[in-house]
């Protein structure tokens, strides 16, 4: 195993060449051992690829650097190995290996992608949510990035619901990114799994992201963006799953909102539509020849099971709101509103409108989204 850990640190070597590597000498032990006319005389090895490798022999101590790798939380699985996600191995571009902390069975199940924008819409977040509650309760596995909006909604979701959930992150496994996230990033390593193609300690750069991507797509057998910019990076999620053969889906949105404008192209361009929670996992599993799997304590109603667990069962007749508070919520909904709509909508001079908005706000029954743009929570 050590000698598959120093393959899988290796940098400057693609992974492509690595599995090329593999199967010319056989094994990563036997490509660390062998002598520089054997690595000259690979002709797919680029000159600058072999000093690479020459030079990762002289300055990396194996035996030091494996046994430090021992003492911490992080496994990792290679190609070689049974254990590597079949997904995951018809990707051209996939990662000789992984890390991964946490509970390597989940990769094994049938697994679904949610992503979106991490600047999302409460409706936005709301779907993702159920999509991931109604996916966890069903049991298939929930793959996303964990970012800020639609993906930590979806793993909060599937992890409510009981559900297997799988992150891939652009950083280290040891590091939590965002850190916005971080009560999620302790579920996920207590309750689903953390993976990534770089090793401990490597901070979460730019350019890992649109690479990160390929991974959780590939993980999935379909991709289902919820909420998505023009230019999401969710999009190239979607790009990565139509070359790599996999189905996507969205999440329409309004015709003029540009938070859906990315979703909207998506189907456009003929991906499939979410427009129902229930009817896509029954079509999920329709596809797959297969009933879907329900929880055992879920109840007859699974949006008030969903609700309670998210701690979002409030609505107005829970609180004793005034007549401009009642006024106010009743004319919001999950996109946002700005003052002058709302002023035109309730007729309320704007006084009695932010006393309103502001009890609203406290009560948790509304949020600002936005510099002065409301939407309804509940």
């Amino acid at each position: 195993m050590k000698y598959q850990y120093w393959l899988l640190c290796l940098q400057g070597v693609g992974n492509l060449c690595k599995r090329q590597l593999i199967a010319c000498f056989g094994s990563a032990k036997d490509l660390y051992l062998a002598s520089e006319e054997k690595l000259a005389a690979c002709r797919f090895l680029k000159e600058r690829e072999r000093e690479r490798i020459l030079a990762s022999r002289k300055v990396w101590d194996i035996d030091r650097e494996w046994n430090h790798f021992r003492t911490g939380d992080t496994s990792f699985v290679t190609v070689e190995q049974s254990a590597y996600p079949g997904e995951l191995r018809s990707v051209h571009d996939r990662p000789y290996g992984l890390f991964f902390r946490g509970n390597a069975e989940n990769w094994r199940e049938p697994a679904v992608a949610v992503v979106g924008s991490r600047r999302c819409s409460a409706y936005g977040q709301k779907i993702a949510y159920d999509l991931g509650y109604a996916l966890g309760e069903a049991g298939i596995t929930v793959v996303s990035g964990m970012a800020k909006g639609i993906d930590g909604a979806a793993h909060r979701g599937c992890l409510d619901a009981g559900g297997r959930a799988v992150v891939v992150l652009g950083c280290g496994t040891d590091i939590c990114y965002p850190m916005q996230n971080a009560d999620l990033y302790e579920r996920l390593l207590r309750e689903g799994t953390v993976l990534s193609e770089y090793r401990d300690g490597t901070e979460p750069l730019a350019g890992h992201f649109p690479a990160r991507n390929r991974i959780i797509s590939g993980l999935s057998s379909q991709v289902v963006v919820v909420e998505a910019r023009e230019k999401s990076g969710s999009l190239i999620t979607a790009d990565f799953a139509l070359e790599q053969g996999k189905d996507v889906f969205a999440v329409p949105g309004r015709a003029t909102d540009p938070m859906s404008a990315g979703c909207n192209r998506l189907i456009d361009q003929g991906a499939g539509i979410v427009c129902s929670v229930e009817d896509y996992v029954r079509q999920l599993f329709e596809g797959m020849g297969a009933m879907p799997r329900k929880s055992s304590d879920c109840g007859e109603n699974p949006e008030k099971d969903r609700s309670e667990k998210r701690g979002e069962n409030r609505g107005e007749g829970n609180f004793l709101l005034e007549k401009e508070e009642r006024l106010v919520y009743s004319c919001l909904d999950f996109y946002p509103k700005g003052l002058d709509q709302l002023q035109g909508e309730t007729k309320l001079e704007i006084l009695p409108l932010l006393a309103a908005i502001m009890r609203l706000c406290d009560l948790g029954l509304i949020r600002e989204n936005f510099k002065n743009q409301y939407v309804r929570l509940g």
